[in-house]
Order: structure tokens, then sequence, then C-alpha cells
């Protein structure tokens, strides 16, 4: 949802974690048995919208996580075209991700930080008429 949002949306960058590369692929994998790709009305292609994201993009994800594959975010970001951080979380996918560890936790402020002064807005995301203004 961040994703296909930072494409319509003005923002200063993007941070995911634990993300799939979409509704259908992950249905997919929780209800092999259905034909989720048929039925699904929502998307949410993070596979089709990554490469077309044009601020920084941070994706926070583990090897652990039992309910989204780590696959999927280790091939969002190699379909990541422009500025992009990779963060290794620990633990499963409802263990806290990032804030499980003080460097997880400086390596998403730092991103964010940076991602805003890049931006020009030390106190927030550009207004939809851009930095500054």
């Amino acid at each position: 949802m961040a994703i296909e949002l930072a494409c319509e949306q003005p923002v200063a960058g993007v941070a995911v974690q634990s993300t799939f590369l979409s509704i259908e692929e992950m249905g997919a994998v929780s209800f092999p048995w259905l034909p989720v790709r048929t039925l699904s009305r929502i998307h949410y292609d993070n596979r089709s919208r990554v490469a077309g994201l044009d601020v920084p993009l941070l994706i926070a994800h583990g090897p652990r996580d039992e309910i989204v594959p780590y696959e999927h975010g280790q091939e969002l970001f190699a379909l990541a075209q422009g500025e992009k951080r990779w963060l290794e979380t620990v633990g499963g996918h409802n263990d806290g991700g990032f804030v499980r560890s003080e460097a997880g936790i400086e390596a998403m402020r730092g991103f964010l930080v940076a991602a805003l002064r890049a931006a020009g807005s030390e106190g927030g995301a550009p207004s939809a008429a851009g930095p500054g203004r």
C-alpha cells in the first residue's frame, strides 16, 4: 500500500517492512488451493510499481518471516531502480522487525532524516506543491 501511495502522492521517501510483491502473490502463498489471482479485486501490485518510485526506498525484511516470504522483499529490492537501502531484520513477521535492535532503529532513523533532507523538508513530507512551498 505504501509503494502504491508513493507513486500517486508526493512523499519524501518510502520505508516498508516485510512487504509483499502483490496481493495476488501473497494470496497464492497463503491460500494455494484458491484461485486468488482470479478472485482478487484489490491488487497492491508492488512488483509493477516499485521501479517507478522516484524517491529513496528502504526495505526492511528478515529471513525468518513466516508470513511474507523473504524472497518478496528481495525481489522488490532488486526491481527498485532509484536510491534504495536494505535493512535485514531479525525474528519472525510479528516479532518487532527493525525495532528489535538499536542498529535497526538507527538505520531507519538515518534513512528518514536523509530522505527528508533530500526533499528539502526538515519538518515533514513535502507538500503537494513541492518541497518548501
